[in-house]
């Protein structure tokens, strides 16, 4: 079997590269990969200062076999590249996003060996597939991993596998050094047990072979995403293994099938950039963002937003049934010969990379250029010969019509009348099936730690947006804009290097939008209500509507433990989506009848009047003004008594305390509640994703949420405190030492020190004392 022997620890990095560094590097800063050239503060920097010529340099041993290979594997270095082995150059590789390989059985020797790898991160290079204008950053580094693998020297490159009418077909491509005939056993595995094996023999005399087998394998779903493993060896060794699943797919006029079923996508574009560190994350956080999203937001589908993604984010959506669209990252400086040549071995490098994972239903490009040129035929050509199973989605703007299996567009449109989509008629005249790409990107960018009102016109329009792709029938779905918030450049964004339009900020901690999609899940219940209830805090100190974002029956709210009032999910306004959101527009509910001295039937108008002054101001219509003649001549009262009342009722002023509290119920069971009140009191809590932190390859990472609450468990949203982090043992801190609250939480990470044992994070204020979490690194 091919011996994988990692390479990403302990490398020297330095500025700058010379031919002299192949001799005698310079720096002594030791690193590990995943690594970043700079690392950068949060916001308000200068976007030039990771990008500059720089050096990398590891030597390790190794007891060289004569009858083996050995193949340098790079899974993503950030720009241009060149690797040099003892001193000879091996490989250059000229895009960022794809993984490189090198075979190196001639330049190493036994014993000690060393890999020097020059790195230009300057964005501007004409050949790299993106070009320097663009809404993100392209952080530079050796920011995937590196191997070395030991193999044999006829061995197979890449197994292809899929599944079609019961059989298991497998495209075989081998790398042959010795011609001859050759025993192949295949064997099929599901959770460590084997199912099916067969064996089949070949004259390795091409470098493709198409083996099919007729064999009965469960499908993957969403639900219940089985893997399997194939296991390629002869009676010596070996040979290959992958994981891969049977599932169909198909894009028909009346929407996507899984496996015959329609599924409509929803789904939230993703950036795999991180605070301070950009893309040089290990594997942990890679899977775990894939778990928010099917977890914690409830989507189905993400779009993998302009390059391929880390494998082990792919991985991941196969194991807990996420959807992908995975896109290439093609956006030229201009075409020509070379940039060509670069893009169409980015193309196949991604068709083959990803084709065995189940999770990838749909591959985008993004060039409108290339529509012109020659090159796109080429794609097409290159794409159907290797994936027959997969459409092509050529990402377009409305109003343009180069039409694939699906049209795939971003939807932009910002209208007077709030419409958040184009309709599919307004898209385009023919009968096909659509999928928007983007929705909301730039047009209503919003911070955790904006304002209430503003905050929930940004929930307003996911929930329209949501409500209209769900209505359009002849819409596959919507992938809306974004996951997380992202540093981006100076042309894009807030100015301060970051884009806010996340439906989560930077550091994977929700925004109110987010609860549009977590609640139209029931993986758990919820019930997020968009406002604090501080009446200080709305226009005119009067709530006049509380959106609950919540996937409950109903739900009761209660004053001062006296219920207000029985509400339901909105499906009068929303009635497309699975779990419409509850709106609270009644905070009076019997308070006039209970309260005070009217009889039912006048407590009514009453309750009519204040509801109208509160909407509509003091100009009352004249069947109101009526009314309250009315009520003035039969209970005597005055205009200042009305006054009186509106101030008691709708301001709620003059009232020792006030707590609200809501209960969500499911099947008639209270499964959820939550609770508003003036409080006085603030303590932290610290949750941290693992204490025992599993090292394999690379060192790993665990976020840390330390967040202010008050007596209810509400986020004190204006704390603003300074806390004084610092680390010790197995462990470091991602990022400053010295953090402060924004909107009542600090986000971060530890990384492990590739030190085994215990580490131990200390966090200290003055004002909540100091903490310690401990840390376990195996």
């Amino acid at each position: 079997m091919s011996k994988y022997i990692p390479l990403n620890d302990n490398w020297f990095f330095s500025k700058g590269f010379e031919p002299s560094y192949l001799n005698n590097f310079p720096s002594q800063q030791l690193v590990f990969i995943p690594h970043t050239v700079k690392t950068l503060p949060y916001n308000n920097f200068c976007e030039e200062i990771y990008q500059m010529l720089c050096s990398y340099q590891k030597t390790f041993s190794i007891k060289k076999q004569k009858k083996k290979r050995y193949i340098l594997h790079f899974k993503g270095v950030m720009g241009y590249c060149e690797v040099y082995v003892n001193k000879k150059m091996t490989i250059s590789h000229k895009s960022g996003f794809t993984p490189f390989k090198v075979d190196i059985t001639n330049n190493i020797k036994d014993g000690e060996n060393t890999i020097v790898v020059m790195v230009d991160t300057f964005e501007q290079f004409v050949d790299q597939p993106t070009y320097f204008m663009k809404d993100y950053l392209l952080f530079g580094g050796i920011y995937r991993e590196v191997y070395l693998e030991e193999t044999i020297k006829n061995f197979v490159s890449h197994a292809l596998a899929f599944v079609k009418e019961d059989h298991l077909n497998i495209r075989l491509l081998l790398n042959i050094k010795q011609p001859k005939s050759t025993v192949f056993h295949f064997n099929v595995y599901t959770k460590n047990q084997l199912v099916y094996y067969f064996d089949r023999e070949y004259d390795l005399i091409q470098s493709e072979i198409l083996v099919k087998e007729r064999m009965y394998l469960e499908p993957w779903t969403l639900d219940n995403p089985i893997l399997y493993d194939l296991e390629i060896r002869t009676d010596e060794d070996i040979l290959y293994r992958t994981r891969f699943a049977n599932r169909q797919i198909e894009f028909k006029k009346d929407g996507f099938y899984l496996n015959e079923q329609r599924v409509q996508l929803i789904g939230l574009n993703r950036h795999q950039a991180f605070p301070y560190v950009g893309y040089a994350m290990p594997a942990s956080a890679q899977r775990k963002d894939a778990d928010i999203l099917k977890y914690q937001l409830g989507v189905n589908i993400v779009r993998t937003t302009c390059f391929p993604p880390s494998r082990h984010f792919l991985d991941r959506c196969d194991e807990i049934g996420l959807l992908v669209f995975n896109e290439l990252a093609i956006i030229p400086n201009k075409i020509n010969k070379s940039w060509k040549k670069v893009f169409k071995e980015d193309l196949t490098t991604m068709i083959i990379q990803d084709y065995n994972h189940p999770s990838v239903i749909i591959r985008g490009l993004r060039v409108k250029e290339i529509v012109k040129d020659d090159l796109y035929q080429e794609i097409k050509t290159t794409l159907k010969s290797l994936d027959q199973t997969r459409p092509l989605g050529l990402l377009q703007f409305v109003g343009s019509f180069q039409v694939e299996e699906t049209y795939i567009y971003n939807d932009l449109l910002l209208s007077k009348n709030h419409q958040q989509l184009s309709l599919t008629k307004q898209t385009t005249k023919k009968d096909i099936i659509n999928l928007i790409a983007e929705n909301n990107k730039y047009i209503f960018p919003t911070k955790r730690f904006d304002n209430e009102t503003y905050r929930i016109k940004n929930v307003v329009r996911h929930l329209n947006t949501l409500e209209a792709t769900l209505a359009d029938k002849q819409k596959t779905g919507a992938i809306l804009w974004h996951m997380v918030d992202y540093n981006t450049h100076k042309e894009f964004g807030s100015g301060d290097n970051i884009c806010y339009c996340g439906v989560m900020d930077m550091f994977r901690y929700a925004k109110d939008a987010s609860y549009v999609y977590a609640s139209q899940s029931l993986l758990k219940p919820v019930m997020h209500v968009t406002s604090n209830m501080h009446l200080g805090d709305l226009p005119e100190g009067k709530s006049k509507q509380v959106i609950v974002l919540t996937n409950v029956d109903y739900l009761k709210l209660y004053l001062n433990d006296e219920i207000l009032g029985i509400f339901r999910p909105n499906r009068e306004q929303y009635p497309s989506l699975p779990h419409p959101p509850i709106i609270i527009d009644d905070f009076i509910g019997n308070l006039i009848h209970n309260h005070e001295s009217f009889s039912q039937k006048d407590a009514n108008k009453v309750k009519h009047i204040l509801r109208y002054t509160m909407n509509n101001g003091h100009k009352l219509p004249f069947n109101l003004k009526s009314k309250m003649a009315w009520i003035r001549l039969k209970y005597k009262i005055i205009n200042n008594d009305f006054l009186k009342l509106y101030e008691k009722h709708v301001l709620k002023q003059g009232q020792k305390s006030l707590t609200y509290r809501f209960e969500g119920y499911q099947n008639k069971i209270l499964v959820v509640s939550k609770i508003f009140s003036a409080s006085s009191e603030s303590h932290i809590e610290i949750m941290t994703d693992e204490t025992e932190i599993i090292e394999k390859d690379t060192y790993e990472v665990s976020r840390v949420v330390i967040t202010v609450y008050d007596e209810h468990q509400n986020v004190r949203v204006y704390a603003s405190d300074a806390l004084t982090l610092n680390a010790y043992g197995s462990i470091e801190i991602i990022g400053p030492k010295i953090v402060s609250f924004v909107g009542g939480v600090i986000v971060f990470w530890v990384k492990s020190r590739r030190i085994k044992g215990l580490g131990k994070l200390v966090i200290s204020s003055k004002r909540y004392g100091e903490y310690i979490v401990s840390y376990n690194v195996k």
